[in-house]
């Protein structure tokens, strides 16, 4: 897995080392971040999957995110790898909508963008990933 974090953008690029297929991984202008926030915790987890942590109720006392209960160390490579990413937003946003409305836009769009780069090596992925 390769971290890009400058000036301009921060990226995750991550290869299955067998086909050479890569998915890069963009957060989103309106995602937030978890910087000095108790209640978010993280922004983004790179995990190697487990059945057993499919969500992390089980290992958390309140609504608080608790995805560190799962860092335990084991390695991702050669692994089937598992993307928890968090956007932090404020729910009482102006404009936002009600309950049921389907209309969603602007400032209340957040969420990562990934790309699949099927067959390609991860060095040339290095350079395509400003937006």
């Amino acid at each position: 897995m390769i971290v890009s974090r400058d000036k301009k953008s921060i990226y995750w690029i991550i290869e299955n080392s067998i086909t050479r297929s890569a998915y890069q991984i963009f957060p989103n202008v309106n995602d937030g971040t978890a910087l000095n926030d108790a209640y978010g915790k993280g922004d983004v987890w790179f995990l190697s999957y487990n059945s057993a942590e499919i969500d992390d109720s089980a290992v958390r006392t309140n609504t608080s995110a608790n995805l560190d209960a799962f860092v335990n160390g084991q390695s991702l490579k050669d692994a089937d790898v598992v993307v928890w990413y968090g956007i932090h937003i404020n729910h009482n946003h102006t404009g936002a909508p009600g309950v049921g409305e389907t209309n969603i836009s602007g400032a209340l769009v957040a969420g990562p963008t990934s790309c699949l780069y099927a067959g390609r090596s991860v060095d040339g992925l290095k350079r395509v990933a400003s937006r």
